[in-house]
């Protein structure tokens, strides 16, 4: 085992360098580059001392790389640094890893095969962004969603099979989608942002994945800018034309205050994504957007909107590999010991009680 290359990708997960791990190790950090040259093999005392500074269990360094992710697109607002994206991507691979090797002991296969045939099986070709406002509610209909507002996300995505893991992300990162070698998609995204925010990034990362399944079936015209796809998908996918045209009216020159914080509560977005979602559905007009987004930024509210309660940071919570540890250990699927290998991903121990 290269236990030099895992300690490599803790470290990067971790956003630390050599001298940020040696300095907590009470060692030189050319000890620390020899570790991970495989150069020197570390000690068991090394390797837990390891572990509490990388905040990994001790199994880490032992496990063998099964995944391999491809970045299909990301969310941000600034450029991320190197360092930044690799701690991301090495945390959604161990992570990605961990899941795997828990379906296997359930004998789970990839079960988005339904998720995929929504999208593909309508054989839609999309060569304009308006035709999102007539495939979006199709796709819906064949998830059995209906057309009105999404209670839970989160809950949606894990049903039908998009992966989803919430990590305490830098300030410039809001999430990153991929798609693993068996072709099961996964959504990473930054658990510090308010609700509003997160559920539009996260139907942004939705509309990349739609946009890599149409591009498979050649079903998408390529020369679409992808971040205007997947930002006009979101829109349409969080509030489809026919419940914005029945709550907000087919026309507008303006919105009251109380009503955007109402809508706002009912779908679960910013008054932002509500105003940019009536500019593309034609109920108001660009000038009239524009003048929102002055007053927008004249308040303050492009940052901090009112609806503090709403507002606050409490993502939904992806929950379906919680299920899985206690279903595997209430089946004696794994043993508490290794169950507890799982509490890095997940915090709350209790899953791990069988009745």
């Amino acid at each position: 085992m290269n236990i030099g290359k895992r300690l490599l990708s803790a470290r990067k997960a971790a956003q630390m360098t050599l001298k940020d791990v040696a300095e907590r190790m009470g060692m030189s950090h050319t000890a620390i580059a020899k570790y991970e040259k495989d150069q020197v093999a570390p000690n068991s005392t090394v390797l837990i001392q390891l572990s509490k500074v990388l905040k990994v269990p001790v199994s880490y360094f032992f496990e063998e790389p099964t995944v391999q992710l491809t970045l299909l697109g990301y969310r941000k607002r600034n450029k991320l640094t190197k360092g930044e994206m690799d701690a991301i991507l090495e945390k959604a691979l161990d992570w990605a890893e961990k899941y795997q090797e828990l379906e296997e002991y359930l004998e789970i296969g990839e079960q988005d095969i339904n998720f995929q045939a929504a999208v593909c099986s309508l054989n839609f070709p999309i060569t304009e962004l308006d035709q999102l406002e007539e495939f979006v509610p199709k796709f819906r209909e064949r998830l059995q969603i209906g057309q009105d507002a999404i209670e839970d996300l989160v809950e949606l995505l894990e049903d039908i099979e998009v992966k989803v893991l919430l990590i305490d992300g830098p300030d410039k990162f809001d999430a990153v989608s991929y798609v693993n070698g068996k072709g099961a998609f996964l959504i990473v995204t930054n658990s510090r942002y308010p609700l509003a925010r997160s559920r539009f990034t996260l139907a942004h990362e939705l509309g990349h994945i739609v946009f890599h399944l149409l591009e498979r079936q050649s079903l998408v015209n390529c020369e679409l800018d992808e971040e205007k796809f997947a930002n006009r998908f979101a829109g349409a996918f969080l509030i489809p034309a026919m419940s914005a045209y029945r709550d907000i009216g087919k026309k507008r020159t303006s919105f009251g205050k109380q009503e955007l914080i109402e809508l706002k509560r009912k779908y679960g977005l910013s008054m932002q994504a509500l105003v940019y979602r009536a500019k593309d559905l034609g109920i108001i007009t660009e000038d009239t957007a524009n003048k929102f987004f002055r007053e927008f930024r004249k308040r303050g509210w492009h940052r901090i909107e009112p609806d503090e309660e709403f507002n606050q940071f409490v993502p939904e919570q992806a929950k379906r590999f919680e299920r899985l540890v206690a279903r595997a250990v209430a089946e004696q699927c794994i043993t508490q010991s290794k169950a507890r290998e799982f509490l890095y991903y997940l915090p709350n121990s209790e899953c791990c009680e069988v009745m």
